[in-house]
C-alpha cells in the first residue's frame, strides 16, 4: 500500500445529509479551528449501534448486515477507498456487537443532538465489555492506547437506527462530527495510565437503516475529513431554486446511495473528477492531473478509475477551470451502474457551493443542453447563459421534476463521441466562463471512442487567468533595448496594448487576431500563451529577427502600474488584469542544440521552488514530469507547443516531501533527465 495522502491538519467541515424521499439536500458548517491534529489516514473506524427508548424492543443487538461494512469485499467501507484512491488511502473497522438503548424516546432528542452523544457515550463508557483505549492506535508501532497514540479515540461512528425531523437538521441522515461542545473524558486508560478522550472530531453521526445506506453515509462522511465539500443543492425554497447538484455521478451527492437512489440503494459510487482531485486520487497523489494549454490534437484519456487514466484541467480564469474525466461502466466496481460510457466535461469555479444553480462549485455540463422552459428531450428554448439541464430541473418535488423531466442523471449527461462530440463556444452547453459571464475561447472537439479510450482534439485558451470580455489588454510593453551597437536604451515610453480575439472557429488554422495595429498570426501552431506573445513583440520590434538578433525575457508587472499604463492610454476598462507582464529585450546572437539541453535546476537542494531551463533545438510539443526515487510520476506538465531556444519552469513542490527526484522533459523525438533534491 502506498499511504501518500496523509493529513497532519485539517479543516474540518460539518456537513449533514437528507435522505428522504429519494432527496438528498443538506446544510453545511466549516470550522477552521482544530485544537488538536487528526490523523484520517490510516483510520479504524468503530461503529456502534443505537436505539432510542422503547424502540425495536425486540432487538439486542446490531443488525445481521453489520458484518458486510468491514469485511473486505467490494461494496464494503475498506473496499471502496482502497479501489478508488488505488492503496493510499487505508480504512478499517469494527462494529460492537450491542444495540445500545437510549434513555428517552426520539422526541426528546429532536433539537438536542449534543444530548443524544453525551448520553450514549456514558452507556458504552459503563460496559465493562467495551474498552475505549483500544479504539486509539493512531501511532505507528500499530500498538493501541500506547505511547505513541493521541490519547484520543481514532473513528467513531455513532448509528442509530432511525432519526426523529431535526435529529440533525430536518430530515438530515449523517454528519462529519459527533456535536460535542466539549472534550469527552472517558474512564478508560491506556498503557500509560492516561484517559482515553473523544471530542468533536472523533467521528461521525451516519443514520444506517440498512446496509448499503450505512456503507454509502460512511464513506461520504469520512471524505468530508479530507477537506471536500458537498455537491448536491443544500439550500431551497421550492422546485424552481432546488436541484441535483451533481446529481448521482459522485460519492458527494445523490451517488452516495448508488444509481438506484433511496428506494433501492446498492452502496455509493465512484466520486467526481473534482472530489479525486481534492483527495489527491488522480492516480498516485493526483500524478495523472494534466493542464492543457495551447493546441492539441488526438488527446487520449483512459478510465479514470483505474491508476493509468488521467484528468485534463483546462484554466480558464483565476479559481475557474475544467476538468475531463473518461468513466465507464465495465472498470471499476463503483461505476458498474452508469448508464454511458464516455467524457464527464466539469466546470469548477472555486468561490461557491451547489446550491446557487447559476454559479455552482462544481458542475457537470451535460451534453443534452440547457433550456429555460424544461430539461432534455422536452425543453424547447435553448438558454446556454440562465437555461437548465436535468439535474437543474430536478426537485425533492417529485411533480415539478416530473413537469420538467428533472433526473439525478442519465446517458445523454456523457460526450459519448456518437451523439455528442463537441463542446465549445457555439454549443449547448457552450465553454463560457461562468464567473464572468464571457467567451473562454475553449472549444473541445472530434470527440469518439477508440476502443476503450476516448480521443479528443482541443484549441484551449493561451493565456491562463485571462478573460477577453473583462481583461483585455495583454499587458504593456516597458523595454530595456540593446541595439545592435551594444548601446542599452532604457526607456518606459508605451508602446502598445493589444486586444486578442479568438473568434469562433475551432480549425487548426483559424485566426488569432491583434487589434490596433492590424496584425495577425496565422498559424495557430504558434498559439500557446508565450507564442502568442512573441508574435506581438516582433510586430513591436518590426525589422529585428527574434532568431538572431535579441532574445525576449519577461516578468511580472504590477497591477498599479498596468492600471496607470490604461489610464494614460485613457481606455475604459472594467477590472484589473490578473495576468500581464513586462517584457524586455537584449541583443543576443541565438544558436539551436542538435539535441534537447536540461539545465541543472537552480538553486539545488531547495525548499519549496526552483527553476528548471531547457533548450530546444527545434519547435516540439513539451512535457515536464517529476518522478520521485521510486519512479513514480508525482507531477507532469503538459507545456504544450513551444518554438526553439531556451524556456524557463519554476518548478513548486512545496506539498512533497523532502528527497532526491528526477526530473525529465520529453520533446517529439528526444528527452532528458537530471536529478534535483528537495529539503523541507
Amino acid at each position: 500500500m502506498n499511504n501518500n495522502i496523509k493529513l497532519k491538519t485539517f479543516i474540518i467541515c460539518f456537513v449533514i445529509v437528507t435522505l428522504l424521499d429519494f432527496s438528498g439536500a443538506s446544510d453545511s458548517y466549516c470550522d477552521n479551528e482544530t485544537n488538536r491534529s487528526v490523523k484520517v489516514n490510516p483510520v479504524h473506524m468503530v461503529v456502534v449501534f443505537s436505539k432510542f427508548k422503547g424502540e425495536a424492543p425486540d432487538e439486542s443487538q446490531a443488525p445481521d448486515w453489520a458484518q458486510y461494512i468491514f469485511d473486505g469485499n467490494p461494496g464494503s467501507v475498506p473496499h471502496y477507498w482502497d479501489e478508488i484512491s488505488f492503496g493510499q488511502i487505508v480504512v478499517t473497522g469494527e462494529y460492537l456487537p450491542k444495540l445500545y438503548e437510549l434513555p428517552n424516546n426520539s422526541s426528546y432528542y429532536a433539537d438536542n443532538l449534543e444530548e443524544y452523544t453525551l448520553d450514549l457515550l456514558n452507556i458504552i463508557d459503563n460496559d465493562s465489555s467495551v474498552d475505549f483505549s483500544l479504539f486509539d492506535n493512531d501511532g505507528s508501532d500499530g500498538i493501541p492506547g500506547s505511547i505513541d497514540d493521541d490519547k484520543y479515540v481514532d473513528f467513531l461512528v455513532l448509528m442509530p437506527l432511525s432519526r426523529p425531523h431535526d435529529f440533525i437538521s430536518g430530515d438530515a441522515t449523517g454528519q462529519a462530527r459527533l456535536n460535542l461542545s466539549e472534550i469527552y473524558n472517558t474512564s478508560d486508560k491506556n498503557s500509560q495510565g492516561v484517559y482515553t478522550k473523544i471530542d468533536d472530531y472523533s467521528g461521525c453521526i451516519a443514520t444506517g437503516q440498512n446496509r448499503y445506506q450505512a456503507i454509502g453515509l460512511l464513506c461520504h462522511e469520512y471524505c468530508h475529513y479530507f477537506g471536500t465539500p458537498d455537491l448536491y443543492d443544500v439550500d431551497w425554497d421550492d422546485g424552481e431554486t432546488d436541484s441535483a447538484g451533481i446529481g448521482y455521478w459522485g460519492l458527494m451527492s445523490h451517488g452516495l446511495l448508488g444509481w438506484n437512489g433511496y428506494v433501492n440503494p446498492s452502496g455509493p459510487v465512484a466520486p467526481s473528477a473534482y472530489t479525486r482531485m481534492l483527495l489527491s486520487c488522480i492516480g498516485i497523489n493526483n500524478a495523472n492531473l494534466v493542464d492543457l494549454y495551447g493546441i492539441h490534437r488526438d488527446v487520449r484519456i483512459s478510465d479514470v478509475g483505474y491508476e493509468s487514466g488521467k484528468v485534463y484541467r483546462i484554466w480558464v480564469g483565476e479559481r475557474e477551470y475544467f476538468l475531463i474525466e473518461h468513466r465507464r461502466n465495465d472498470g471499476i466496481y463503483y461505476d458498474r451502474d452508469i448508464p454511458k460510457n464516455g467524457i464527464l466535461i466539469w466546470h469548477i469555479t472555486e468561490i461557491n457551493s451547489n446550491s446557487n444553480e447559476l454559479l455552482k462549485i462544481c458542475d457537470l455540463e451535460c451534453a443534452d443542453g440547457r433550456y429555460s422552459d424544461a430539461g432534455y428531450p422536452m425543453g424547447e428554448i435553448a438558454d446556454t447563459i440562465s437555461g437548465g439541464d436535468n439535474l437543474d430541473f430536478w426537485a425533492h418535488d417529485s411533480g415539478y421534476a416530473s413537469n420538467h423531466v428533472g433526473n439525478l442523471g442519465d446517458s445523454t449527461d456523457v460526450y459519448d463521441g456518437v451523439t455528442f462530440t463537441r463542446f465549445g463556444t457555439d454549443t449547448n452547453p457552450d465553454s463560457r466562463s461562468k464567473k464572468y459571464n464571457s467567451s473562454t475561447g475553449l472549444e473541445i472537439f472530434n470527440i469518439h471512442p477508440e476502443g476503450v479510450e476516448m480521443v479528443f482534439d482541443v484549441n484551449a485558451p493561451p493565456f491562463t487567468g485571462w478573460i477577453s470580455g473583462y481583461f483585455p489588454y495583454i499587458g504593456t510593453s516597458y523595454q530595456r533595448f540593446m541595439d545592435s551597437r551594444g548601446t542599452i536604451i532604457p526607456t518606459q515610453k508605451i508602446s502598445a496594448m493589444y486586444l486578442v480575439n479568438y473568434g469562433r472557429s475551432i480549425n487548426a488554422d483559424a485566426l488569432v487576431t491583434v487589434y490596433q495595429d492590424s496584425m495577425t498570426v496565422d498559424n495557430l501552431s504558434l498559439c500557446t500563451q508565450f507564442e502568442v506573445q512573441k508574435a506581438i513583440e516582433r510586430r513591436i520590434f518590426e525589422g529585428f529577427s527574434p532568431d538572431s538578433s535579441f532574445q525576449i525575457t519577461r516578468e511580472n508587472i504590477q497591477p498599479d502600474i498596468f492600471e496607470n499604463a490604461v489610464r494614460d492610454f485613457n481606455y475604459q476598462h472594467q477590472e484589473t488584469p490578473l495576468w500581464v507582464q513586462k517584457i524586455s529585450f537584449e541583443y543576443e546572437e541565438r544558436s539551436f542544440p542538435s539535441v534537447i539541453e536540461l539545465s541543472q535546476n537552480y538553486p539545488n537542494p531547495f525548499n519549496s521552488q526552483t527553476f528548471i531551463k531547457y533548450n530546444l533545438p527545434t519547435g516540439s510539443s513539451v512535457t515536464l514530469e517529476v518522478f520521485n526515487i521510486l519512479g513514480q510520476k508525482v507531477m507532469e506538465f503538459d507545456r504544450g507547443l513551444e518554438s526553439a531556444g531556451i524556456h524557463t519552469v519554476n518548478l513548486d513542490m512545496e506539498q512533497f516531501p523532502s528527497g532526491v527526484y528526477l526530473y525529465r522533459i520529453k520533446g517529439n523525438s528526444s528527452s532528458q533527465t537530471r536529478k534535483f533534491l528537495l529539503i523541507r
